[in-house]
């Protein structure tokens, strides 16, 4: 049923009730109307029973004579005032009228004289009446006929006990009716009235309710369900917004854009924890490819530095012979001073010597090429190791171009052992050609005279070497002096490189940490998603 036929059915309900009310209230009204009515002439009877008997006690008692009593009676009850709709009456025994205040004409005259309206005397029915209650009062009903209309009444009567007086008393229903109608007008138009007004409000009540809802409640209801079990639609019907069942549409659209919104981002969300997850594990595997080739990385520093120190160690081996030999060079000369009159037999074998001369200087002089390449290799492991500290510094690309530096830093390493190698050759053919100029020397001995210009020559050629001698020392020591500062360089590098390394360590440690809470958010974008298919939108 819908509200307005709720509504109109309230109404009529409310309607009927308020006219039974006032039914029972007017019924209720005719009974306590009836029931005053009774006590009023009861006390009305009472009133002029008691006056009388009153003074027939007097006159039991000797006060008053009978005659006496029976005339101040008379006097008194004739003298009772009484409103226009209440009458007593009061007859002596023979039933004619003693006293009725409101007719006076009717004293004196008899109480059979009155007919009811069939024509049956009243006095009969009165006496009947009394002989049937001798104790008691007695109550009588008959009816009379007024201004053209049978009127129905109820009386009472009593009989005195010494005189045998009748007092009696009544009332007509026409005076009830009348007074009942006259209460049941003004009730009955005020039940309407207030009926009315009841209605006309829970009309607007209505109204104001319907303008409220928005909608017949079972549709609201409905509506209400839909949403939430979870079924959103973008709905085309709109509804008043200050009504109930517009804020709910209003609130549907908010939800719908809400849960779609969610819905939206929940995918996003998915989409972008797998990204990272995905990023995470790349970052891993990255982490640990850079932390294996910073190991790499360490060890051939370590190897570099390993090999620098045997570099220095060799330099400081070459400079050490060197002096030596610069010393040994100075005393064959201060010796071939003193023996220049003994190789004068040396002459003969002055072109041998001189070849092995020319040759032990040829190899003085690669030895000075090799040097300088080997100047040349310290200066660019130098600067390869400072862009190595540099890379390592900025740690960028994953150590890609530290290991670069690193590989040209193994390159230079072996091209120094190598250079090492060759001037370790050519010393050792300076040593054998030192050794075959002596024995040469040994061997021209007795041709002291023939060698002495050649000896002069020798001489001073050996002050040339010596003079050699001492620029390959400085240069050895140059070189010891750049391989104690490349030794310096590696070692800072290889703490460096194990800091790295433990940088990496601790990224490898973050990005798991990282994948692990990726992988959470994709579980909570999961559950999320779960939740908002609660949700069913609807286009």
């Amino acid at each position: 049923m819908k509200l307005r036929q709720q509504i109109l059915l309230t109404s009529s309900l409310i309607f009927v009730a308020l006219l039974a009310m006032v039914i029972a209230g007017l019924m209720t009204f005719r009974v306590a109307s009836m029931a005053d009515n009774k006590a009023r002439i009861n006390q009305l009877f009472l009133s002029a029973y008691s006056v009388l008997t009153e003074f027939e006690k007097m006159a039991a008692d000797g006060v008053l004579t009978d005659e006496q009593a029976k005339q101040l009676a008379t006097r008194t009850l004739r003298n009772n005032i009484y409103k226009d709709n209440e009458y007593v009456y009061v007859a002596d025994e023979h039933m004619m009228f003693v006293a009725t205040p409101l007719d006076p004409q009717l004293h004196g005259t008899s109480f059979d004289e009155f007919k009811d309206a069939q024509g049956n005397s009243v006095g009969d029915i009165l006496r009947r009446a009394v002989e049937k209650q001798p104790n008691g009062i007695a109550e009588y009903d008959w009816n009379s006929e007024r201004d053209g209309k049978v009127v129905d009444l109820t009386s009472i009567a009593r009989k005195t006990p010494r005189w045998g007086w009748f007092v009696g008393t009544g009332i007509s229903y026409a005076e009830v009716d009348a007074r009942f109608w006259s209460t049941a007008m003004w009730e009955l138009a005020a039940g309407i009235v207030l009926a009315v007004v009841a209605i006309a409000v829970l009309l607007r009540s209505m109204r104001r309710l319907e303008r409220m809802i928005g909608d017949e409640p079972a549709s609201v209801r409905a509506f209400a369900l839909k949403v939430a079990q979870g079924e959103l639609h973008q709905s085309s019907t709109s509804f008043d917004s200050q009504s109930i069942r517009g804020a709910m549409q209003q609130m549907e659209q908010s939800l719908y854009q809400m849960v779609a919104s969610c819905e939206s981002a929940a995918h996003q969300l998915a989409s972008v924890a797998k990204q990272a997850d995905a990023s995470s594990s790349r970052v891993t595997d990255l982490v640990s490819s850079q932390q294996a080739e910073t190991e790499l990385v360490a060890a051939a520093t370590h190897q570099l530095t390993t090999s620098a120190h045997s570099v220095l160690s060799s330099a400081k081996e070459a400079a050490q012979a060197t002096d030596e030999a610069d010393t040994e060079g100075q005393q064959a000369t201060h010796v071939m001073q003193q023996v220049v009159t003994s190789i004068q037999g040396l002459a003969g074998n002055l072109d041998s010597t001189n070849q092995v001369v020319q040759e032990l200087g040829s190899s003085v002089a690669q030895i000075a090429t090799v040097l300088d390449v080997i100047n040349n290799i310290a200066e660019q492991t130098n600067l390869l190791a400072l862009n190595a500290a540099i890379e390592a510094a900025r740690a960028g690309e994953q150590g890609r171009g530290f290991a670069v530096v690193a590989e040209e830093v193994r390159n230079l390493a072996q091209r120094s052992q190598q250079s090492t190698f060759t001037i370790k050759q050519i010393i050792d053919k300076l040593q054998q050609g030192a050794s075959a100029a002596m024995s040469e020397m040994q061997h021209s001995r007795g041709l002291s005279e023939q060698a002495v210009a050649q000896t002069l020559n020798t001489a001073q050629l050996l002050q040339k070497i010596a003079a050699e001698l001492g620029t390959i020392s400085d240069r050895n020591r140059a070189i010891a002096l750049a391989a104690s500062e490349q030794c310096t360089v590696g070692e800072d590098i290889s703490k460096r490189i194990e800091k790295i390394a433990m940088f990496a360590s601790d990224t490898r440690q973050q990005a798991h940490t990282s994948r692990d809470i990726n992988q959470q958010l994709a579980g909570l974008s999961s559950q999320l998603e779960g939740l908002l298919q609660h949700f069913h939108l609807r286009g």
